[in-house]
């Protein structure tokens, strides 16, 4: 009995010196199972990894039988773990969460929900089949079915990284795959989503599309590769076959900006660079540059303007706008 008292001291000296004695566990019961080369933790189980810290009923600490360490610590049980950096408290929550003890990594599956809060106020919110953070490079990716709330944006895709900075601010937001955002009033979907918080810029990458309210109240609808909107400008750059439906015009062209009202700040003029058409009803023109303005409702047309006009019946080929983002 005292030669196994002496071995589970020893080994569990050894293990928390072996994670650089950054490594606090707390519980009710410990229990080490050397047969199975494990930690078992049981009520009110508590282990802080640097600034992190992890909760749960009851734990399972895995070592390497080669090393001696403690290298994973696996919660069940729907645990929790947080960060706390001033007024700011970062928060996962998830049926089981996985710490990698050696590469600070934790791991969380199953309904998983991660919260950042300032001054207990919410200002990011994550649900996800599956997030995991590392505490290193300060990420965290989330898969399957990942829903963001944050700022005036809720946001869906297949897989989420955001980066934060030490304080843990977003630097960077990426949506991947079947990205959706509602912004307000307006919707955009893409393949991809890229939003950097320091210029305050998302960009819409391949099969992109955008609805937005006007200045008069109607909508437009842009349609391209490529899309780029800055929100203190309130700004959308728009390139590679870009469509833009707006009322009875389709325009076409390589590429599009839309601007703002000065006064209302809600986007009244469109401008259409490269050689660009305009549909409208029953006539079409082609010019280098093409400028359309909501209030009052007008376009302009310049550099070798041609224009066609058509029988009403001759205009099938224009057609709706294309359907598939409601």
């Amino acid at each position: 009995m005292k030669k196994f008292i002496y071995i589970f001291i020893l080994t569990f000296l050894t293990i928390n010196v072996a994670v650089g004695g950054n490594l606090v566990i707390d519980a009710n019961k410990q229990e080490l199972d050397l047969q199975n080369n494990q930690i078992n933790l049981e009520g009110n189980v508590k282990v802080k990894m640097n600034d992190m810290t992890l909760v749960g009923p009851r734990a399972v600490g895995k070592i390497n039988p080669k090393t001696n360490k403690l290298e994973e610590a696996i919660f069940p049980d729907s645990p929790y773990a947080y960060q706390k950096n001033g007024n700011k408290k970062s928060e996962i929550k998830a049926k089981i969460i996985k710490a990698s003890l050696l590469n600070k990594v934790v791991k969380a599956s199953g309904d998983t929900q991660s919260v950042t809060m300032v001054n207990n106020q919410p200002v990011l919110i994550i649900n996800a089949d599956t997030q995991e953070y590392d505490t290193q490079i300060e990420q965290m990716r989330a898969n399957g079915s990942v829903i963001v709330h944050y700022q005036d944006m809720v946001a869906f895709g297949d897989k989420a990284i955001v980066d934060v900075n030490k304080k843990g601010d977003v630097k960077k937001m990426q949506l991947i795959g079947n990205a959706k955002i509602n912004q307000k009033d307006n919707k955009a979907y893409a393949d991809r989503f890229v939003y950097t918080a320091s210029n305050e810029e998302i960009v819409s990458i391949g099969n992109t599309y955008s609805k937005m309210i006007m200045d008069n109240g109607k909508q437009i609808e842009v349609w391209a590769q490529y899309q780029q909107y800055n929100k203190p400008a309130n700004t959308i750059l728009a390139s590679n076959k870009v469509t833009i439906y707006y009322d009875d015009y389709k325009a076409y062209g390589p590429k599009v900006t839309v601007f703002p009202n000065k006064v209302t700040n809600k986007f009244n003029k469109i401008v259409f660079l490269g050689r660009a058409k305009i549909v409208e009803k029953n006539r079409s023109i082609d010019a280098d540059k093409i400028i359309i303005t909501m209030e009052p409702k007008n376009f302009t047309a310049l550099g070798n303007v041609k224009t066609i006009i058509t029988n009403i019946d001759d205009l099938k080929d224009i057609g709706p706008a294309p359907t598939g983002k409601k």
